[in-house]
Order: C-alpha cells, then structure tokens, then sequence
C-alpha cells in the first residue's frame, strides 16, 4: 500500500466554493468507489501568514498504485482528472511509505539513493 498526496492552491478565478463542491459531490465519492482506493480525504489548511503554503491536500492511500493509474486514464474517471486539471494550480505530488510498515522484502527493493525498485 502507498499513499499519494497532493499539495496545491486553486487556479487564478477559481473559488473555494466552486472547488468544494465539486470535490464533495464528484471528486470524493466516485474515487472512494474505487477498488485501488482504500481511503481518500481531502483538507483545507487552516489561512497562514505562509503566502506559498498549499491550501489544500488531497490524501489518497491506495491499495495498488499500478491499478490507480489505470483507472485515472480510463472513461469517466480521465475526466474527473481533467476537472482536478481545471481546480488545481500546479499541484505537488508526494508517493510515501508510512515508517515503520515497510516489509523487509520492500526494503530489499530499496536502492542506495532511497528510490523503490520497480
């Protein structure tokens, strides 16, 4: 299992309201219906005096990687990624691993500079 975040402010002329809406009535439930989804949340960071800090994350913890990927690409989901496309300013992607939940057959996949062999 992996999970994926994305740090990201709205695009010029969007609002929060027009975001949230959307996110709670398309975003939000068709990808928690996915099998490669085992959970998806989506926050908004409390105002910050840091102008560049994110103002939302979307958190996704996946069951498959592989399988998420396909699924985003696949109709009527590549449109949910569009419309993300469309919201989304330039948004951050992190892949993590939790510490501590690795396995050591994951870590045998780990090269030196720390990146997951495939």
């Amino acid at each position: 299992m992996s999970t994926v975040l994305y740090l990201f402010n709205l695009q010029p002329g969007v609002t929060p309201a027009d975001y949230e809406h959307w996110a709670e009535a398309i975003d939000l439930p068709r990808l928690r219906h996915l099998p490669s989804v085992r959970d998806y949340r989506i926050l908004r960071a409390d105002p910050s005096p840091l102008a560049t800090s994110p103002r939302y994350v979307e958190i996704l913890d996946l069951t498959s990687p592989v399988q998420f990927r396909r699924d985003m690409t696949a109709p009527p989901l590549a449109a949910v990624a569009a419309t993300f496309a469309h919201f989304a300013e330039a948004p951050t992607v992190l892949t993590c691993t939790e510490l501590g939940t690795t396995s050591a057959h994951d870590r045998a996949r780990t090269d030196t500079n720390g990146e997951q062999q495939l």
